[in-house]
């Protein structure tokens, strides 16, 4: 589930975008739960997101290694507390 809530706000529920997302250094605002998925909010004051959405959909981006599994590894702690 990705969804555009409004112009400055990103939801996604794909774990591996929202690190990425976070290593490039958007804001995670809250997550939320259903049930056994977790959506992240992103708050996007820059209006970058899509650029930066379109370069991981298109296997484009480019992130820092080690940052990236940081993110990765704190947000499955934010899913799994």
């Amino acid at each position: 589930m990705e969804t555009r809530s409004t112009a400055s706000r990103y939801k996604t529920s794909n774990l591996s975008l929202a690190a990425f997302l976070r290593a490039q250094g958007l804001r995670l605002t809250s997550t939320q739960r259903s049930g056994r998925l977790v959506v992240f909010e992103f708050d996007d004051p820059k209006g970058e997101l899509a650029t930066l959405q379109d370069a991981y959909a298109n296997g484009e981006a480019t992130v820092n290694a080690r940052r990236f599994i940081s993110e990765l590894n704190l947000l499955r702690d934010l899913i799994f507390k």
